[in-house]
């Protein structure tokens, strides 16, 4: 069993981020530091953090998050 939170925005999307950062010669680590803190904070618990890109018409819209954390 677990617990699912959805977070969405209407940014750029995750393709023209990556674009920004890399113009930049700047590495962004927040997915990484998200990823590493739950695998220590529920160890052998099942967690999954899930991106999915919102696009209309082809275009970027924003980005929708899905974290699932166990609640047992």
């Amino acid at each position: 069993d677990c617990v699912e939170i959805s977070i969405s925005d209407n940014g750029i999307g995750r393709k023209e981020a990556a674009k920004v950062v890399s113009s930049t010669n700047r590495k962004s680590m927040g997915t990484q530091i998200a990823n590493g803190m739950m695998s220590k904070y529920f160890e052998d618990r099942r967690h999954e953090i899930k991106y999915f890109d919102l696009e209309e018409n082809g275009t970027a819209k924003g980005t929708k998050v899905i974290i699932e954390i166990p609640f047992s």
